[in-house]
């Protein structure tokens, strides 16, 4: 997505969940069901293999703010991801057995933490910011949510694909987000020219209708090549997310 939405930069070490898909030492018991595991995996998406959730877990999943009507919106959007997975929402009190923690408050933008890198931080911190000056339900909003929802599951940035082949005219990147977003150099970098490099992610074939690949204005290229702000889940990024996690039960 373009626009106020990327993934926050964070390093940590890999933490490997219980059988169960439990976190280690939380006492929080889960059920785990093993689903059917495809024979191939998809050409195409970009995701973490070391920060994916357990097949069959169970993520729970707090709001620290807003109102009821957001968090409908928030919980019918992940709805449509068709794995086997559960959101178990619980109350802001409840945070402390919180894997994600969602805040919706302030114009801050859009990012999440990719996939298990949230179970790092502390529990009264967000792990996904769904931030609007003014909160409006329609497509947009509900795209913007549907790509953070996947960083949650350990997806990147479909441009930032070691296969992605853009060819950018770097200044005129540089230029473009920071008028437009007020983004400096570094932030341009990390969000929209820098490339995963192959070993960091499973990827192959390059798909720019993922919802994960930002809005491309074709005068920021060479060839004139652009994308259009992508508001729906791609075939590919829902072959992705049936490979990584099965379908629902």
């Amino acid at each position: 997505m373009a626009g106020n939405t990327f993934s926050k930069p964070f390093q940590t070490k890999r933490v490997v969940l219980n059988r169960d898909g439990s976190e280690p030492g939380s006492g929080i018991t889960r059920s785990h069901v093993t689903a059917p595991i495809l024979d191939t995996q998809p050409m195409n998406a970009v995701t973490r293999p070391e920060w994916t959730w357990t097949r069959g877990q169970i993520i729970v999943v707090s709001f620290l703010d807003g109102t009821p009507e957001q968090h409908d919106f928030v919980k019918q959007c992940f709805r449509e991801y068709d794995v086997n997975l559960t959101f178990d929402f619980v109350d802001a009190g409840k945070r402390e057995k919180s894997h994600v923690r969602i805040t919706v408050s302030g114009g801050g933008g859009f990012r999440s933490l990719v996939g298990t890198q949230a179970i790092e931080i502390g529990k009264n911190d967000a792990t996904m910011w769904l931030c609007l000056k003014h909160w409006r339900e329609g497509p947009s909003l509900r795209g913007k949510i549907l790509h953070e929802g996947l960083h949650m599951l350990g997806f990147e940035h479909e441009h930032s694909s070691p296969n992605c082949r853009i060819k950018w005219i770097p200044l005129e990147v540089y230029q473009y987000y920071k008028k437009m977003h007020g983004w400096n150099r570094k932030k341009t970098r990390r969000n929209v020219l820098g490339r995963l490099q192959a070993h960091q992610v499973d990827a192959s074939k390059y798909d720019p209708d993922s919802i994960m690949h930002y809005e491309v204005d074709p005068t920021l290229t060479q060839d004139r090549f652009g994308v259009p702000e992508n508001l729906e889940l791609s075939e590919m990024d829902k072959k992705m997310l049936k490979w990584m996690y099965g379908s629902k039960l």
